[in-house]
Parts: C-alpha cells; sequence; structure tokens
C-alpha cells in the first residue's frame, strides 16, 4: 500500500507539471518502515490550471488532494482582474488561508470589511462568511490554502464545467460544503 501511495504521489508531481527547476526533498527512511514521500517544490507555472472564467478570473491548483490523497492541506493560487469578485461564502469544513502576492482589494471576514493588499493573510475558519473584491485597476493575486483538503475540486468543478444545470451546480455546493450568501 505505502507502495502504491509513493507511485501515485510520483504521477502527481508528473502531472501538475514540475519543471526542471523544481526541487524535490528527499525523504528520510529507515530499515523498519517503508520510504514517504518528501514532498515538491512547485515552480510558478507548475500546477493544474484551470481555464480563465467570463470574467476573465484564473486559477491554478498547486497543492491537489485528488492527486495526492493523503495530504493535510490543499492550495490554488488565484488572479482577480479589475472590477472581479470571490462571492461572499463560507466553507462548512475547511479552514481557509488566504494571502494577498498583488494588488488590492476587499476582504470580507463575518460582517467587516477590510482592504487587503500585498502581504495581507487572511484568516477564515470554516462556518465564517468571507469574500475578496478586486476594485483597483490592477490583478489583485492571492493564494488560498484550505484544511483539511477537499475544497479545491470545487473550483475544478465550476472551472472545468460551466454549462452544469441548476441540479448540478446545488449538487456541487452540498458535496463541497459551500454556501453562498444571498445578497
Amino acid at each position: 500500500m505505502a507502495n502504491e501511495t509513493r507511485i501515485g504521489r510520483r504521477r502527481f508531481i508528473r502531472n501538475v507539471g514540475v519543471s526542471a527547476g523544481a526541487a524535490l526533498v528527499p525523504s528520510a527512511t529507515d530499515a523498519q518502515t517503508a520510504p514517504t514521500w518528501g514532498g515538491a517544490a512547485l515552480q510558478s507555472a507548475d500546477g493544474l490550471r484551470i481555464p480563465a472564467s467570463t470574467d476573465g478570473r484564473t486559477i491554478t491548483i498547486k497543492v491537489d488532494s485528488q492527486a495526492t490523497p493523503s495530504v493535510h492541506m490543499s492550495m490554488l493560487v488565484e488572479d482577480l482582474p479589475a472590477n472581479t469578485e470571490i462571492r461572499v461564502h463560507l466553507h462548512e469544513r475547511e479552514d481557509e488561508i488566504i494571502f494577498i502576492r498583488m494588488g488590492n482589494g476587499i476582504a470580507t471576514l463575518g460582517d467587516r470589511e477590510i482592504p487587503v493588499g500585498p502581504g495581507a493573510t487572511v484568516y477564515v475558519p470554516h462556518g465564517v462568511w468571507h469574500g475578496l473584491r478586486n476594485k483597483g485597476p490592477d490583478v489583485l493575486g492571492m493564494n488560498a490554502t484550505f484544511s483539511p483538503p477537499g475544497f479545491e475540486q470545487s473550483a475544478k468543478e465550476r472551472m472545468l464545467r460551466p454549462n452544469r444545470t441548476t441540479a448540478e451546480i446545488e449538487a456541487d455546493r452540498k458535496r463541497f460544503g459551500i454556501v453562498f450568501r444571498t445578497p
């Protein structure tokens, strides 16, 4: 079983397109345990790129729990063009850490609206309303890390299957534990 996991993780590294400059961390071994996966260093171009949405938002899944099942978190990067937003929502199961890489915007956290810019970090416990709006003229780039992992799969469903029926959308929301706040 450990061997199957290790092989699956190697496939993950190939699937995300780790560049020649990416560093794989060697794992420690001892005589009584099987080798474990040592992780990966992904460069900016590495990961599963999701085609741009109709409003121009782009997502790259960097750490994918489906491709690497034993991870305890997942991560994606998203770029929001000017005047786009991540609608206010909550996660029923996952905590989220949002890190702003570039640009400026307004983060919604509970009932607060907080200006954010490069270097800002927003911690969102599961069950808390949150969203992000880019009101500036430049792209707002953010990283989102989820624990436990799995929420990144909703981004795949939403972006790779844009023509889902209303019933499919509702089924996905329930499956991924996402609730959108009504205006």
